[in-house]
């Protein structure tokens, strides 16, 4: 048994004799049974519903019995392909039939039926299923003997019981007063014609119902594959939508560092492009410092001449005092040496005269010393500066004589 009921590869060896299948319910008793029917006496391209819908739960094709008889000729293989609707009987010999109706009859006279009714006499004879079973000790017995060996049959009672059934089928036959069991026989049929009718729509419905289930069972194992699709579907959709998310943060980090890069690039080129001009800049900053180092240089240069300056002009004028001193001083000179020595008074004023020439040769003398250092002072003054002072070259050679000579 191949995809059948709850059986999804199973294979059983039945011995001879006579055999009992025990098992707890729903574990495949009746499945057993059904399959070795089916197996014998079922056409596999059948469309029958109540046939296809003994498919296992959950397969998509249709199942598949396959059967093997033994008797003293050898095997006989049955295969019922009920996916693909093919019958195929191998007999001993090594060949093969696939016409359904050869094989019902083959299967018929393999089994000692006859072809017609073959299903009826197997399930009367062969098999007792489970609901016969439920009968009383003393009924199971009997019905197992009679099915199986047929003992305890009284032959004679069963022929009188048929010679009496006999008449009185003929008596209800001949219409008398009295109905015979025919008579009772078709009316008991005509009444079980109306309730096999209502079981049979009874049945319709529940195999309607049944198959309506099925469809919905399909359905909602559609819906539940379908759902399982979508959540694969949904969960996928996320990890692509955080994919998505990581991807465009990380793209707009990378054009970050790309713009930077970029940016750095150019600043380095420009860098490179303004580098001759810093390093012009850096000279010319150099030679500002060292202007402006002159600058300040000079301003106290412009100090120090403003300075020497005025000492210069205080020289000159100290120059024109000393020149005033001196003439007096010769003055003095010459009226000392024009003075006799006659009288007290005329001594009196020599010595203040002298005394007087030798204050004026200490002043001139304190004046030379001056002048030297302002000598020094105008040395450390640069030629250009020199001629805008207040006493130019002319003039300090025609002071050096008579400092010189003062001195």
């Amino acid at each position: 048994m191949v995809g059948f009921r709850s059986f999804e590869d199973y294979t059983l060896d039945i011995p001879s004799g006579l055999v009992f299948i025990c098992g707890p319910n729903e574990s495949g008793k009746t499945g057993i049974m059904k399959a070795i029917q089916l197996g014998l006496f079922t056409d596999a391209g059948t469309t029958r519903q109540d046939v296809r819908q003994l498919t296992r739960w959950g397969r998509d094709e249709g199942f598949r019995i396959e059967l093997t008889l033994e008797n003293q000729d050898g095997q006989w293989e049955i295969i019922r392909d009920f996916d693909t609707g093919r019958n195929i009987l191998k007999k001993p010999d090594g060949t093969s039939d696939r016409d359904k109706h050869r094989i019902s009859e083959i299967i018929a006279g393999l089994l000692g039926v006859p072809k017609e009714g073959a299903e009826a006499a197997y399930t009367a004879s062969v098999c007792v299923l489970q609901d016969e079973l439920a009968s009383g000790r003393n009924d199971l017995k009997k019905l197992i003997e009679n099915r199986v060996v047929g003992g305890g049959v009284d032959v004679m009672k069963l022929a009188g019981d048929a010679g009496k059934k006999m008449s009185d089928l003929k008596a209800g036959k001949r219409g008398g007063s009295r109905q015979g069991e025919l008579t009772l026989a078709r009316n008991r049929v005509s009444e079980l014609e109306g309730k096999l009718i209502d079981v049979e729509l009874e049945v319709k419905r529940g195999q309607e119902a049944r198959t309506r289930a099925l469809e919905l069972c399909q359905q909602m194992e559609k819906l539940n594959r379908d759902i399982g699709i979508l959540e694969e579907a949904l969960d996928k959709a996320k990890r692509h939508a955080s994919a998505m998310d990581t991807y465009d943060r990380e793209s707009k980090e990378l054009k970050s560092v790309y713009d930077q890069k970029h940016v750095r690039e150019g600043l380095e080129k420009r860098l490179d492009e303004i580098e001759p001009e810093i390093q012009t800049l850096a000279e010319t900053l150099d030679k500002l410092k060292e202007k402006n180092i002159r600058k300040h240089r000079l301003a106290e240069i412009e100090r120090e001449t403003a300075s020497i300056a005025a000492e210069v002009e205080r020289f000159s004028e100290i120059s024109r005092k000393a020149q005033n001193l001196l003439k007096e001083a010769e003055d003095a000179e010459k009226k000392a040496k024009s003075l006799a020595l006659t009288g007290p008074e005329k001594v009196n004023k020599a010595e203040n005269l002298h005394r007087t020439l030798l204050h004026y040769k200490q002043v001139l003398a304190e004046d030379g010393k001056t002048l030297e250092q302002l000598k020094t002072n105008l040395i450390l003054i640069p030629r250009r500066w020199r001629r805008s002072l207040p006493g130019n070259r002319g003039f300090q050679n025609s002071l050096e004589p008579r400092i010189y000579m003062s001195g």
